[in-house]
């Protein structure tokens, strides 16, 4: 986070050149690259997204201060969390700590399937509306369903935050009403 926030200011711009190209840019090369070379990349998901995508410096000021202070600690390896006497115990890989606040800021992989939509992706699968992506994600086995985001399989090795994702849908609903206004 240091370092990250060590170079908003810098006056070279090769790294706002690279991340604002792996956004506009990285989507089409993507497509172009052949599957062992995403797959390279995929190995490397965390690293590139940290770099084309850093955390808001505003936030990432505010937690290191946090993380300074003591006030906030960071758990690698939770197995367990559970309330005990009026705090949390969470049981990690370096052993037992106790807290009076948990947050669970771990980002999920990409094209994972959140808990809360696995129902319906399950149904979808089900009734063949759908299939698994190789690489992972979900891709729609006809005209009448879509899926955009991190959760489309097939899709763009980075997705770009809430401005892609609205890109997407809106390119998904112009396709909608060619087809059903021609």
């Amino acid at each position: 986070m240091r370092r990250q926030l060590a170079a908003v200011d810098d006056p070279r711009i090769g790294r706002r050149v690279l991340q604002e190209t792996a956004h506009t840019v990285g989507p089409y090369v993507w497509r172009l690259l052949p599957e062992p070379d995403r797959e390279r990349l995929r190995r490397h998901f965390r690293l590139a997204t940290s770099v084309a995508s850093p955390m808001v410096p505003v936030n990432a000021a505010a937690l290191l201060r946090l993380f300074e202070s003591g006030q906030l600690t960071m758990v690698a390896g939770v197995r367990k969390i559970e309330a005990v006497e009026g705090v949390f115990r969470v049981r990690g890989e370096g052993g037992d700590l106790n807290a009076d606040v948990v947050v669970n800021a771990v980002n999920p992989p990409p094209q994972a399937v959140p808990r809360a939509a696995e129902p319906l992706v399950t149904s979808l699968l089900a009734d063949g509306l759908a299939a698994l992506h190789p690489s992972g994600g979900l891709v729609a086995a006809g005209p009448r369903l879509h899926v955009v985001g991190d959760m489309a399989g097939g899709g763009p090795f980075i997705t770009s935050g809430i401005p892609g994702v609205a890109a997407a849908g809106a390119r998904t609903v112009r396709g909608l009403l060619a087809t059903h206004t021609g």
